[in-house]
């Protein structure tokens, strides 16, 4: 029933949202052909009219909030500006809307972020994490929904996707295309020797070097150490 009493029925819906009898059908029984932004106007529409479905596929549909959560480190990094910029149109165009936060190295901030989407229905989360584990409660609520993790994943997720990238073979093709310009005292300069992407990228640039029997010498600027390299004896300056 509607505030004016009368009962909203599925041809109302249709009526309203502009779309065939067929069509709402389709969004309530959860067909696949019904584009996301033809449920997103069926839902919106069945919402406003006050319909309450009866089925447990048509409240499965009505359940949905057309928000996918993005998590990231640092939004305004160059890599990460990118990905957002490419996930947002994505996102839109099927008919969806973001939610974006940032972790900013706080590794406590990032559990209760996911945790706030979840609390928010989101329908699926894309996430950039440097977290080995997360913790149980988390992973159980996160498993749930789809998930894609860029980078690397805590071990404990599942039922997930993966958009990995290389970074041991990065650092080698790297080196090779300096070396095949002619270049042989190469420095490999970097943030943290902490961050597993960096410190993937310099095994890689190590492996080349020492191949070829050159001195490694690195940067580091955000961690005073020396490094040792794990394929000679030279090391790195970790400034």
């Amino acid at each position: 029933m509607n505030d004016d009493g009368k009962k909203v029925t599925m041809r109302s819906i249709a009526k309203e949202a502009g779309v065939s009898l067929s069509t709402v059908s389709r969004v309530f029984s959860g067909d696949p052909h019904a584009t996301p932004n033809i449920r997103k106007k069926v839902i919106g529409v069945a919402r406003a009219l006050g319909y309450a479905p009866n089925t447990i596929t048509g409240q499965k549909a009505f359940s949905q909030s057309n928000l996918i959560g993005l998590v990231v480190n640092h939004p305004s990094g160059f890599y990460t500006s990118e990905v957002i910029e490419c996930v947002e149109k994505e996102v839109s165009r099927c008919g969806y809307d973001l939610i974006l936060c940032g972790a900013h190295d706080d590794l406590v901030r990032e559990e209760r972020i996911i945790a706030s989407m979840l609390n928010r229905q989101v329908d699926g989360m894309i996430i950039t994490t440097k977290r080995d584990a997360y913790s149980e409660e988390l992973i159980t609520r996160l498993n749930r929904i789809p998930v894609v993790y860029l980078g690397d994943k805590p071990r404990s997720a599942q039922n997930c996707s993966t958009v990995y990238l290389d970074n041991y073979y990065g650092g080698v093709i790297g080196t090779r295309y300096l070396c095949e310009l002619g270049h042989r005292n190469i420095v490999f300069l970097g943030r943290r020797l902490t961050s597993k992407s960096q410190s993937k990228r310099a095994a890689g640039y190590e492996q080349v070097c020492c191949k070829n029997e050159w001195f490694c010498f690195g940067c580091f600027n955000a961690d005073p150490l020396f490094y040792d390299c794990r394929f000679c004896n030279s090391w790195f300056t970790l400034l």
